[in-house]
């Protein structure tokens, strides 16, 4: 014997929308074929019926969507239906959407690792272009993340090859867990802050702590170098002025931008100062990342900032 559930949602509310499609898929069926439901009980209304010599109960709940699943079970164990005979028909779909992979810094491990979700995934549809994800991602020492994800798609979602992005992405790390090690000491606080800020979407803030990071190594190194980056009368000199002279000394700035590295500077004020729309600095904040943590790396690993590597707290390994 069939069990043919439709789901939906009571209410005057929720008649003729996509909410009641399980419901509306049911009563075409029924009417089809000049059958009611007329009987209640196990908090839905159903009836046995015959069709076409096999025999099938058709049935709506009468509970909340998300308490459906108590009573189609309360009707699999009462007319010991086999759960390969059940189906059921709502507005939701099954997707495929993958494992969700994100490196954090195990405390655990003392290490980076790749952090990996597991099993199938909490994924609720806004509309055919916008889906929310919940996920938990693990360390294989057990160490875990929490995340959530809306991801938009250019075209349906539910097309064989979907164009999506992530819109928005929030996470909540365990006591076990950070984003960053312990190499950069005082600006790990930063540049976590800056990845923070890129992953919400928040373009400007983003590069306010890169930035950040940029003009205190500089000055660090300069003061290193018995380099004032003072004036006579005590007010800072441009800065640009600094970066020029500690650049010449011992050549902070990486190969890669070593032709413009005051101009990509530049464009990290620009970012900062002026009217700029969000996704102006999503665009630019890979490269000046890389820009930012190139000279962080070029610091720590001259010989002649050792003392100043020690000063700062940062790990020489």
């Amino acid at each position: 014997m069939k069990l043919i559930a439709g789901l939906g949602n009571i209410g005057s509310a929720y008649v003729n929308t996509r909410h009641n499609a399980g419901f509306m898929a049911i009563n075409y069926i029924l009417k089809t074929f000049n059958i009611s439901l007329d009987k209640y009980n196990f908090d839905c209304n159903f009836n046995i019926v015959n069709i076409n010599n096999q025999k099938a109960i058709f049935l709506e709940p009468t509970t909340l969507m998300n308490l459906s699943g108590n009573c189609i079970s309360q009707v699999i164990k009462f007319f010991k239906i086999n759960p390969m005979d059940l189906i059921i028909i709502q507005d939701d779909l099954d997707l495929d959407i993958g494992t969700i992979a994100l490196n954090y810094h195990c405390i655990t491990c003392d290490d980076l690792r790749t952090f990996y979700s597991k099993g199938n995934l909490s994924c609720v549809f806004v509309n055919k272009n916008l889906i929310s994800i919940d996920a938990v991602l693990s360390c294989t020492c057990g160490s875990t993340v929490e995340g959530w994800f809306l991801v938009e798609c250019q075209n349906d979602i539910t097309s064989n090859n979907p164009k999506v992005r992530i819109l928005k992405h929030s996470e909540k790390l365990s006591d076990t867990v950070a984003h960053k090690g312990t190499v950069y000491g005082e600006y790990e606080e930063l540049l976590e802050k800056a990845e923070t800020a890129f992953r919400e979407g928040l373009g400007a803030g983003s590069i306010i702590y890169l930035r950040k990071v940029f003009e205190s190594v500089t000055i660090h190194t300069a003061r290193t170098l018995s380099i004032n980056p003072n004036k006579d009368n005590g007010k800072p000199r441009p800065f640009k002025d600094v970066l020029e002279e500690v650049d010449g000394r011992v050549h902070i700035i990486p190969d890669e931008f070593s032709e413009n590295g005051y101009q990509l500077f530049g464009e990290l004020s620009n970012v900062i100062h002026r009217d700029t729309e969000e996704n102006v600095g999503l665009q630019k904040y890979e490269p000046l990342h890389r820009l930012v943590i190139g000279i962080l790396e070029n610091v720590r690993n001259k010989e002649e900032f050792k003392a100043a590597i020690r000063a700062l707290g940062w790990s020489e390994e």
